[in-house]
This record gives structure tokens, sequence and C-alpha cells, in this order.
């Protein structure tokens, strides 16, 4: 038996055994595990929000906008409306500008710089548009602002 008989029978021998055995892989893991987490209000988590002007306000640990008695057919625009402050210890990348719209009012979030470093912050600029809006319309909502690391 030469040396070339002997490593082609050791190479078939390696690669029939890791047929035969399979990779060791696996497909699915169920583990307990312990989870904690706890809540800090907007003027105090990982993602902050400070209230800068007068139309925006922390109440019950939330960011609130608040214009009452704004024009029919007008834009508001307020620059600076807002912080967010980046509490995280790593850089984060906001998601925005953020806009909603009903009853022909929109509104538009803008915040002044989309990246932000660890203990960073940046303005948020407020636009409120209400072009078409009729008479003691009103809009309720909800914006969502997504950070990522």
């Amino acid at each position: 038996m030469n040396r070339r008989n002997v490593l082609v029978g050791l190479g078939g021998i390696v690669a029939s055994g890791g047929a035969l055995l399979g990779t060791g892989a696996f497909s699915t893991v169920t583990a307990d595990r312990t989870v904690t987490v706890e809540t800090s209000g907007d003027a105090s988590a990982r993602v902050a929000f400070e209230a800068t002007s007068d139309y925006a306000s922390i109440t019950n640990d939330k960011l609130e906008i608040s214009l009452t008695d704004a024009n029919i057919d007008g834009t508001l625009t307020a620059t600076g409306a807002f912080n967010i402050i980046n509490n995280h210890s790593a850089e984060i990348t906001l998601d925005g500008p953020w806009t909603t719209q009903s009853n022909n009012i929109d509104v538009t979030l803008t915040a002044q710089n989309n990246t932000l470093a660890a203990g960073g912050t940046t303005p948020v600029d407020l636009e409120i548009d209400t072009s078409g809006a009729a008479a003691n319309a009103t809009l309720n909502t909800t914006i969502t602002i997504t950070a990522t690391t």
C-alpha cells in the first residue's frame, strides 16, 4: 500500500464518518432564562425626551405636544420643540422624520441630527400644517420614535 492509497482511504473514512454521525448542529433549543426590565419615564430613559418649547411638556412621564387654536389653512413651524437625548452607552440612529395625519392636519417631527453619540442631544423641529382642515378639526394621535444602536 502506498502513501496515496493511505491518504485516500483515511479521507474516505473521515467523510463517511461525518456523514454517518452528522455535524452535531441542532435546529432548536429551549432554555429558561431570567430577564429583568425596568422602565423609566421619558425624561430619564435610555432615549430621553426633554420639553424645550411651549408646545411640548412631560405629562405622566410621557412627552406630549399640544397646540390649541391653530389657524385654519396655516402652517406652524417650531424649531427645537423638544430634545431627544441619548442616555445609552452607545451611538444611536433615529428613524425619522416622523409624520402623522388626520382630519387634514399633518404633523411632522424632524430631528436635526439622526445619529446621536452616547450622551448626545438633538433638537426636534415640529411642523403642523392645517391646509384643508375644517374649523374645530382635531388630531389626537401617537407618534412612535424608533432608535437603534
